[in-house]
């Protein structure tokens, strides 16, 4: 009844409404809905100038989920403006069922597990996309060992580094 007298006062719109079948088929450029609670919109004008881009509207397009959480992103200029693209409401007997899309993805995806050969494994060659290689000096000598310093024992080291590695 208040609402009645709300809409005799031109103070409340009374909208049409749209089963979510319908909304559904409005998911293209030439033709992008959205749901924000129990309302519908025809964002199509915005397409080209949403600030977030076109791919932003057109994921939540055909009312795949419920796009409120989206509008408080939003600044309230903004907010108040989405007003003006509003066309009608979710029709009752489809209010409480679930949204077709899928549901936003927040876990982090198990880690990728990668075969590996185990310790215990023998390997005879390796895999053939290693290329073996042999080093040759550049200076056309041998290179010679070096003894390694006492001052390495001495320091309580107990690994000797090599003194130069080649590439």
């Amino acid at each position: 009844m208040f609402s009645s007298l709300l809409q005799l006062a031109g103070l409340a719109h009374n909208w049409p409404t749209f089963s979510r079948e319908e909304i559904a088929k409005h998911d293209t450029p030439r033709s992008l809905w959205i749901v924000a609670g129990h309302s519908v919109y025809d964002v199509t004008p915005l397409l080209g100038s949403h600030v977030g881009g076109d791919t932003a509207l057109l994921k939540r397009g055909g009312g795949v989920r419920d796009c409120t959480e989206d509008f408080n992103f939003h600044g309230l200029a903004a907010r108040g403006e989405v007003s003006s693209y509003k066309i009608g409401e979710i029709c009752p007997a489809d209010r409480h069922k679930p949204y077709p899309g899928p549901p936003r993805v927040t876990a982090v995806p198990p880690p990728v597990t990668v075969p590996f050969t185990s310790p215990e494994e023998e390997v005879d060659s390796p895999p053939s996309f290693i290329k073996a290689t042999t080093h040759k000096p550049t200076s056309g000598t041998e290179e010679e060992e070096e003894d390694v310093p006492s001052s390495a024992s001495s320091n309580g080291l107990s690994h000797a580094m090599p003194r130069s590695v080649s590439a």
